[in-house]
Parts: C-alpha cells; sequence; structure tokens
C-alpha cells in the first residue's frame, strides 16, 4: 500500500531523529528511551495529541510533552537518569529544525546539540556530520512535497465557516475551441473522470495540510466530494482514500455525501467512519425530520443545510441546534 504524503514524511523526521541521536550518543544510543521521546513527540507535534490547551505557544506545548516522557522515563529507569536527561536535551534543541521553534535559531542549537555530543564522544568533527546530514533531510523533505504539485492541476476553494472550506480541484488545460466550455465542465465532473480527479485533488489537498500542519495550524478544516458512484467500486476506493489515510489528515478533511446518497449507501459509509474517516452529509429534499434521522446527525462532522431545499423551515427548527450546522 502507498502511504500518503503526512504519513511519508513523518517516517523521513522518524529517521532523521534517530540519525541525529545516534550520532549524538554514539554507543551510549538507547532505542528504547529514544523510541518513547520519538512517538510521544510525533504525536504532539503531527496529531496535535496535546491536553493542556492553556499553553500559550506550540513551542512550550511541545516542550511540556517532552518534559513528562522525561518524568516518566526516569520513574521507570531511574539508573538511566542522565541518558534520559541527555536525549530530552536533544528533542528540544531539534525543535528547530521541525519548524517548531523560531525562539532558538539553528546555530544556536546546534551549538546546544554539540555540547551535549563532546560530553558523551570527545571528538570535534560534530558539526559538519551534523549540517550534512540536516541537509540532506531537508532536501529529503522538499523532493516528498515536490511529487506532489502539478503544472496541470489546481486547487479552488469555497468558505463555507469560520476555518471550514469546501474544496475542488481545477485545471490549466487548454481544449481546442470547438468544444465549449459547458461540454468540458461536464465532462470533467461526471462519470470515471470525477473519480479520477480525485486521485489528484485528495493529494494535492493532503499536501496542503501537511504545509498547514508545518505552520502548526490544526484548525482549518475541508470538505470534498464523494461519488456514490465510488462508494460502489471497492478496490478503486481503497486507492483512492489511502490518499487521505491518515488520522492527521483525516482530522482536518471530511468526505461529503447527500442524504440520499448515505439512505443508499448506509452500510459502506458506516465501514467507512470505522477506518476513521469523517463524514459530511447535505440535506436534501429525501431528508426525513423524525427523531432518528435528527439524532444520527451527530455523527458527521458538518451538516450542510440549502436554504433552497424544500421544507426549509421545518428541516431548520428541528436541526437548529445540532453542532457544525452549515447554511448556504
Amino acid at each position: 500500500m502507498i502511504k500518503n504524503i503526512v504519513d511519508r514524511y513523518i517516517d523521513i523526521v522518524k529517521e532523521e531523529f534517530k540519525e541525529y541521536s545516534k550520532l549524538i550518543l554514539g554507543k551510549n544510543f538507547d532505542s528504547d528511551i529514544f523510541n518513547d521521546f520519538l512517538n510521544d513527540y510525533i504525536d504532539a507535534r503531527y496529531y496535535n495529541f496535546i491536553d493542556d490547551e492553556n499553553i500559550r505557544t506550540f513551542r512550550d506545548k511541545i516542550i511540556k510533552i517532552i518534559s513528562n516522557t522525561q518524568n516518566l522515563l526516569e520513574i521507570k529507569r531511574p539508573h538511566d537518569k542522565e541518558l534520559i536527561e541527555r536525549e530530552a536535551n536533544i528533542f528540544k534543541n531539534l525543535l528547530s529544525f521541525d519548524a517548531v521553534s523560531i525562539v532558538q535559531s539553528e546555530e544556536s542549537a546546534i551549538n546546544s546539540l554539540n555540547e551535549i555530543y563532546m560530553n558523551n564522544n570527545g571528538k570535534d568533527n560534530f558539526k559538519s556530520r551534523f549540517i550534512e546530514k540536516n541537509v540532506y533531510y531537508e532536501n529529503k523533505r522538499n523532493e516528498l512535497k515536490e511529487k506532489y504539485e502539478s503544472e496541470v492541476f489546481f486547487l479552488k476553494y469555497k468558505r463555507l465557516d469560520l476555518n471550514i472550506y469546501y474544496a475542488d480541484i481545477g485545471y490549466k488545460i487548454k481544449f481546442p475551441k470547438m468544444y465549449n466550455e459547458e461540454f468540458i465542465k461536464n465532462a470533467f465532473n461526471s462519470g470515471i473522470t470525477n473519480e479520477d480527479k480525485l486521485q489528484v485533488e485528495y493529494s494535492m489537498l493532503s499536501k496542503e495540510v501537511l504545509n498547514e500542519i508545518l505552520v502548526h495550524n490544526f484548525k482549518r478544516k475541508y470538505v470534498v466530494d464523494l461519488p456514490e458512484t465510488l462508494i460502489e467500486k471497492e478496490k478503486k476506493i481503497k486507492s483512492i482514500l489511502n490518499t487521505i489515510n491518515s488520522s492527521a489528515i483525516q482530522e482536518k478533511i471530511s468526505l461529503l455525501i447527500s442524504n440520499k446518497v448515505f439512505v443508499r449507501k448506509r452500510n459502506e459509509i458506516y465501514a467507512l467512519m470505522q477506518k476513521g474517516y469523517k463524514f459530511s452529509l447535505y440535506i436534501d429534499n429525501s431528508f426525513k425530520t423524525d427523531i432518528e434521522n435528527i439524532e444520527r446527525l451527530k455523527m458527521f462532522e458538518f451538516t450542510i443545510l440549502n436554504t433552497e431545499v424544500k421544507n426549509y423551515k421545518e428541516i431548520k427548527e428541528k436541526i437548529n441546534n445540532i453542532k457544525n450546522l452549515i447554511e448556504i
């Protein structure tokens, strides 16, 4: 299975941090201690698993996570307290190289890491070796993101609410004049072409999600179409959804279906929900305002109500207290 861009990017970061830690600690490197710090760091940095919302800056939140991991490890392995403290300091100084901290310059961070290295190894060629590795991994991260760029397609956004956007894909293809614009639009947004373009759209949007995570923006959310015809194709939908098959991406992207589609495909949609995919519901004329249907709205990320839908006033009155209701 091909990994999505966020998981691939995180794999690079994991490999990079391990190389740094092994370089600095040498024969004293302990994979168990390192992995405890790494896993907690990744959860906080990329998945935003941070409980304390009262801490003002993202950097301070990450520092707290590292300190908490250090405290737990020192309780579990009291005889390794010095090594645990060194690993904690390594992670704190690596924040400048993972777009977490702008407080500490990279030069200052390298000097601090060099001090840990010198206390551990006593050799003096650390800086050049560290910079060489840093340049290598920076290039590797950039090359990954470049693979998700396109000169033909671009993303279009429509604001639905505060920090909530409907995303779609546009194209820069020039067609012969014999084809009118309406014909091209219909061809691009129907049938198999409509399904296949989602592979590009979801991939490009996943890159946008990664860029937002890198600047600590976890608030912005996206709604994207999921055609009914694709839900019917088990292998194809699995292949396309693999591009957003990461909890970090799933937290920011929801798949839009109409109520009519949900009624017809509810079992398939429930199965996808169990795999972590979020859905938003577009209320169409098939929506019935009974208690069961209204209660069911709670499982959707957003409920989108068109003001021109039949029985709009009745529906609005019945679902007005539903969380994340958006009117368009």
